[in-house]
């Protein structure tokens, strides 16, 4: 059995298409059919179901798919163990949103670098959506996004953490400084908001049509920090993560309301395909983000650290 022939199978089933797989591996369409043959015809059994130019795993192709990635796990760590000197070498391909990318993983990046030099580093910005999507056709090892429960049985959530977002307001508003404010006097502000659909910005958009309101939106803009300068220039408010507006919180020039009505709920997470095996390069990337930690952003400590609610492999991510 070739490892080549192996590999060709796993990239059609993570992409469910002879074609993209074909064009991931630069192969030809009539290749990857050749391969996945040669598979079939040394185990015995068809691997696929075709029907309608459509196709699935049979049930000993989900049996296979199993055995299938341990084995390129294997080849892996053999390279690893053979290789000489330790170094952990390959790519990592990462997809994260651009608000945790410029806020919290460009603090990171440069001494992933400085610790690995020889892996390949592939980090891409996109929005949450996309993420997913690209995710699921093998496009990215890992993503770090901010986002409501998932529940995608081809998706893994390797570590998560509570997202804290409020509705924030500058030090200098009428505003700041109540312990607690009604929707409608917080809807009597003009908001900076992100274009539609966004996490940022569906919480108002459901609340406002829930109770037949109107949203006064002045500006349009998806881009968190800019969104975060303009209200601490008191352009108006807005709903951030905490993450976002950490260095304004700090520094006193914005301050976040209480409105009873808007709660919000999100978490960070980490994800990975559900049947994509840990390869050195994403556990380098896990670990060092959970060593680069500092007590004040306990909350990224926990986020690299598994709570028990959610483990690995039941297809359930949080």
């Amino acid at each position: 059995m070739e490892l080549r022939t192996v590999r060709t199978f796993l990239f059609v089933c993570e992409l469910n298409s002879f074609t993209r797989a074909a064009e991931k591996l630069n192969y030809t369409q009539s290749t990857v059919t050749l391969h996945i043959q040669q598979l079939e015809a040394e185990l015995g059994t068809a691997l696929f179901n075709r029907i309608n130019r459509k196709i699935s795993l049979t049930e000993q192709g989900r049996k296979f798919y199993e055995y299938a990635s341990e084995l390129l796990q294997i080849e892996e760590q053999a390279k690893q163990a053979v290789s000489g000197d330790g170094k952990i070498t390959g790519t990592l391909r990462f997809g994260v949103i651009q608000s945790l990318l410029t806020e919290y993983l460009i603090k990171i990046l440069p001494r992933f670098r400085e610790r690995f030099p020889e892996i390949k580093l592939d980090v891409t910005a996109d929005i949450s959506t996309n993420l997913l999507r690209r995710l699921k056709q093998n496009e990215f090892d890992l993503i770090m996004m901010v986002s409501r429960p998932i529940w995608d049985k081809d998706v893994e959530c390797l570590c998560y953490a509570p997202e804290p977002v409020g509705l924030t307001v500058s030090s200098r508003n009428p505003l700041a400084g109540r312990v607690s404010v009604s929707l409608e006097e917080a809807l009597s502000q003009p908001f900076i908001l992100p274009e539609t659909p966004s996490l940022f910005r569906d919480p108002l958009d459901d609340l406002v049509a829930k109770h037949n309101l109107d949203l006064n939106t002045t500006i349009q803009i998806n881009d968190t920090r800019a969104i975060a300068e303009f209200v601490e220039a008191d352009a108006g408010i807005s709903l951030l993560p905490e993450y976002a507006v950490r260095q304004y919180l700090n520094r006193g020039t914005i301050t976040s309301l209480w409105v009873p009505d808007l709660a919000v709920s999100y978490c960070t997470r980490v994800l990975k395909h559900k049947h994509r095996w840990m390869s050195p390069q994403m556990k380098g990337m896990q670990d060092l983000i959970a060593e680069s930690t500092t007590p004040y952003e306990d909350k990224y400590y926990r986020l690299f650290h598994r709570w028990p609610a959610e483990q690995p492999g039941s297809g359930r991510s949080q």
